[in-house]
């Protein structure tokens, strides 16, 4: 989200693209359109998609393989209950605003440092639309 949100995308639609790209619900919006337009953000929703798809089939199978080793109802029932206070643990934590606001300060620092692109989309921030566009005109001298 927050990488999103550096794109000059609003905090509410960086949370509702970001999310809907992670969980691979595609909703088809005028927002999305512009991240699609956009090959930074683009780029963003791509890797969200890969990872939101990696993160689902790791947790199936790390569910299956916990489950299917068990060898007796006990064991069985403090893995789950191990599983669940882990989700408790994770559930606090994504709620957490003194850790997102932590994990946001960290994002920032990392695409500033290994990112070298330009994050501002002029055109959404000047409201642009129809066939006006910003472009950028070298200044030239003519030496006599």
């Amino acid at each position: 989200m927050e990488a999103l949100t550096l794109t000059s995308l609003s905090r509410t639609s960086s949370r509702f693209q970001a999310r809907s790209a992670f969980t691979d619900t595609g909703f088809t919006t005028a927002e999305s359109e512009a991240i699609v337009k956009h090959p930074l953000r683009r780029r963003i929703i791509m890797w969200l998609m890969f990872l939101g798809n990696a993160g689902f089939i790791t947790v199936i199978s790390s569910l299956v393989l916990t489950f299917v080793s068990t060898s007796s109802p006990g064991d069985g029932l403090s893995r789950l209950f191990y599983l669940l206070i882990g989700i408790g643990v994770l559930w606090l934590l994504a709620t957490n605003r003194a850790f997102n606001r932590i994990l946001t300060r960290l994002v920032r620092k990392a695409l500033r440092r290994w990112t070298d692109l330009d994050l501002q989309d002029y055109a959404r921030l000047l409201h642009l639309k129809g066939k006006y566009k910003v472009i950028e005109i070298e200044r030239v001298t003519i030496s006599r």
